[in-house]
């Protein structure tokens, strides 16, 4: 299986970490920064199982 995502556009990103306090959150990103992202883009699907393909493309909407 092959996916393909081209041309992102954001539609909204927020780090996790505002909820703590600052002091807090510099102790935190000094072992993660986690975001949570959402974004439209293009996306293309190729599949290869045992000899049955498929292939779709359309817009896709993600959550990360």
């Amino acid at each position: 299986m092959h996916i393909a995502l081209r041309h992102h556009q954001v539609l909204e990103a927020t780090s996790l970490l505002t909820v703590l306090p600052p002091w807090q959150r510099r102790v935190a990103r000094l072992f993660a920064n986690p975001y949570y992202f959402r974004f439209n883009s293009e996306m293309k699907i190729k599949i290869d199982l045992a000899g049955e393909k498929a292939s779709e493309k359309g817009q896709a909407l993600l959550r990360l």
